[in-house]
């Protein structure tokens, strides 16, 4: 077998675990709704607040909210986000959104695979397309390979589509698990960007230090004062943002003080932590009192009547130290198209990710999704470097860290398919619990003797007992006994035609 040095390994592995702490970051590029499109979102006054808050106290203190990812690669099935990047920065996302009572959780799972070239490559072209997928009864949300929409500013990171009523966002933003998703779902919910009408940054260079007109250039826009005599109707329309003029687009660095003044002379003061804003590198982004106000309004109105169901996604914090049981730091698994995955679950996860990717060829790529705390792999390759990843979380909570390790696979090829006499071949319940019978049900085109075993992951036979194969349907029973304790588990039909196995796990 040809397998590369333990020194390698390890060193892959230490440079593949070393993690980069860095400010949340936000815009290094922009959003691709415009002025135009913004004058589609609805507009709420104070009083519409108020008096929406007095008559349901209830939809303010919390909601929760489902989401669809339509996860897109091109025809093929290339280029696909990686689903533990959209993990991440749905847990960015309600980290941004918590402290508002506002909770988004994954819809029936919350991923849509979907293979489409146009959308992959070229969305902001195709939006009839795009709505063809939509789920309906979900914020819908496509991660693309771009969301160009050939802006004059530069690289377009997402939008939100005021017409189709769903969200873009390129893959690179849910990789970097940046704060676009959050700025576009503000979108989503009726909320402007602090600079609207400013669809180009202020020309100091031009006009001076001093704005000498009340209306921005090229979209007509109502300036915005500093005095907050006009923020009804001008910006962000919400009176508790400042005044932007765009100027935070021009610099990399989290900073408000431009030396510019309003047309009334003061000077003006932005606010660069707001999530709707294009400032960058900022520690912390947030949302205003009065942005979430109207944000909720707009969940609440009879538009978003889709969004209501009964689900009460499970948000609670996973804890513990989930540890990956097999394969073994650095092991070779000699059978490589057969690798047993297995790991010691943790508290409160009701899903787990799988991720494999081989070193050398990350197209050399798998994930998997269960339930359960085991996977029986039959996609790996002989002979090379697999570095795997284990991520538990809920439909609502996705802030716990994967854990991983790398090994090895060699070049033993083991059968995989069951013998021909066989179909339909069900076990059941599984999991199951110890002293629980555990049952198969069978199509045979043969009869004869067999027996029946459960054994453990190193191949020591737990139980044995023989039995008899009849040539149709049949239910065979296995009766555990209190000797078995909880792990993971193979039973096996071995019969002279050949041998039928199947993983089974006992709680």
């Amino acid at each position: 077998m040809n397998i590369k040095p333990r020194l390698l390994i390890l060193a892959l592995f230490v440079a593949t675990t070393i993690v980069t702490v860095s400010a949340q970051h936000q815009h290094r590029g922009e959003c691709g709704v415009t002025y135009e499109m913004e004058q589609q979102l609805p507009v709420y006054s104070k009083k519409d607040v108020q008096l929406f808050k007095e008559a349901n106290p209830e939809r303010f203190a919390s909601i929760n909210i489902p989401v669809m990812f339509h996860t897109v690669a091109n025809s093929v099935g290339e280029g696909r986000v990686k689903r533990k990047d959209i993990l991440k920065s749905l847990c960015r996302m309600n980290n941004d959104y918590a402290e508002h009572g506002v909770v988004y959780y994954l819809k029936d799972g919350g991923f849509n695979e979907l293979d489409n070239s146009n959308i992959f490559s070229n969305v902001s072209m195709n939006g009839d397309l795009v709505q063809t997928f939509k789920d309906g009864a979900a914020v819908d949300i496509f991660i693309t390979e771009n969301a160009d929409t050939g802006s004059s500013l530069g690289t377009t990171l997402g939008f939100y589509s005021p017409g189709g009523d769903y969200i873009i966002i390129r893959k690179k933003e849910m990789a970097d698990s940046s704060g676009t998703m959050s700025h576009e779902v503000g979108h989503y919910f009726s909320l402007r960007h602090p600079h609207s009408g400013w669809d180009q940054p202020y020309d100091i260079e031009t006009y001076g230090n001093s704005v000498p007109f009340n209306t921005v250039p090229g979209t007509g826009a109502l300036i915005e004062l500093m005095d907050g005599s006009n923020c009804e109707d001008s910006g962000d329309k919400i009176c508790d943002t400042a005044p932007d003029y765009l100027l935070g687009f021009t610099t990399q660095s989290c900073f408000d003080n431009f030396g510019v003044f309003d047309p009334n002379g003061d000077a003006l003061e932005s606010d660069e932590t707001l999530s709707m804003g294009y400032f960058n590198n900022c520690p912390k982004y947030v949302f205003s009192p009065q942005q979430i106000d109207r944000a909720k309004l707009n969940i609440a109105s009879p538009g978003r009547d889709f969004l209501l169901n009964t689900h009460t996604p499970n948000e609670t914090e996973i804890t513990g130290d989930l540890a990956i049981i097999s394969p073994g730091f650095q092991e070779t698994v000699e059978t490589y198209n057969g690798v047993e995955v297995s790991w010691e679950g943790v508290q409160d996860a009701d899903l787990y990710l799988v991720e494999i990717v081989n070193f050398a060829d990350p197209a050399d790529f798998y994930e998997y999704t269960t339930p359960n705390e085991a996977l029986f792999i039959t996609d790996l390759e002989p002979n090379k470097v697999y570095f795997l990843n284990v991520k538990p979380y809920n439909d609502a909570y996705t802030c716990y860290p994967e854990v991983g390790l790398p090994f090895l696979t060699g070049d033993v090829e083991t059968s995989l398919n069951d013998p021909s006499f066989v179909s339909d071949f069900v076990v059941y319940p599984n999991p199951s619990h110890t002293n629980q019978d555990i049952i198969v049900d069978m199509m045979s085109e043969w009869s004869g003797n067999a027996t029946l075993s459960i054994s453990d992951l190193a191949g020591k036979v737990i139980k044995h007992q023989a039995i008899q194969i009849s040539n149709g349907t049949q239910q065979l029973v296995t009766n555990q006994s209190g000797d078995i304790q909880s792990g993971i588990y193979f039973l096996k039909l071995s019969t002279v035609q050949g041998n039928v196995t199947r993983k089974i796990v006992i709680q």
